[in-house]
């Protein structure tokens, strides 16, 4: 009867050896193969971006030319929240960086796609809130001519055939995605609100622009950041 007893618990220990040998493998996969997988996942991702960067065209990008003394005033943090337009009441909204530098750029007649306006009130800015104080300035026009109400042909002129079009409600969105070149010694990129571009990392720039019977109603420039 002793004997059955011992052989009985003999087994039970082998039994129990063999199930924590199992759950000791099974925990060291768990924590090996996520880091694994992730290290495998994000250099996967770094060179599907770098291969999508090079198939981009390179250009200087579109941006807005501030006066040195409006820019200073929008970033001395008087509650100055924007800029606008006596020539055509159109607005120019900036999401700055930390440097001065900006992310985002909007030109608009306040048609503004939800996302946007949720950038910009998490920026506390809210266009739809009439206590917005403007820093009024003669007329906006973007480097290479564009301003609100310009049409697709003044467009395509500049930036060439559109990578995405899009119907939405009466709006017809086009959007362009291009890689930034810095541009020659001209001044334009010395002042605040302005992106910021370096050759060698290869930023992107995106436009999307609304237009609504062949006229520009919202433009959009969002600028890679390092």
């Amino acid at each position: 009867m002793l004997g059955v007893i011992w052989k009985f618990d003999d087994l039970k220990m082998r039994f129990l050896g063999v199930f924590l040998v199992l759950i000791l493998c099974f925990s060291c996969q768990i924590k090996e193969k996520p880091i694994v997988y992730s290290q495998n996942t994000k250099e996967v991702a770094i060179k599907d971006d770098l291969d999508l960067k090079e198939n981009l065209t390179q250009i200087e990008p579109d941006l807005f030319v501030i006066d040195k003394r409006l820019s200073e005033k929008f970033m001395s943090g008087e509650n100055l929240d924007f800029f606008q337009s006596e020539a055509d009441s159109s607005k120019l909204f900036f999401v700055p960086y930390t440097d001065g530098s900006i992310t985002t750029a909007i030109l608009t007649k306040d048609n503004l796609p939800d996302y946007y306006k949720e950038l910009l009130s998490s920026e506390k800015l809210n266009i739809s809130d009439s206590k917005l104080k403007p820093i009024s300035i003669s007329k906006i026009i973007s480097k290479k001519g564009i301003l609100i109400n310009s049409s697709k042909n003044d467009v395509l002129s500049i930036f060439g055939t559109p990578d995405k079009t899009n119907k939405e409600n009466n709006l017809d969105i086009l959007e362009w995605n291009f890689v930034m070149k810095e541009f020659k010694a001209d001044g334009h990129t010395s002042n605040n609100l302005q992106p910021f571009i370096l050759d060698s990392l290869n930023l992107e720039f995106t436009v999307n622009i609304f237009f609504k019977d062949d006229s520009i109603q919202t433009l959009i420039y969002e600028y890679e950041v390092p």
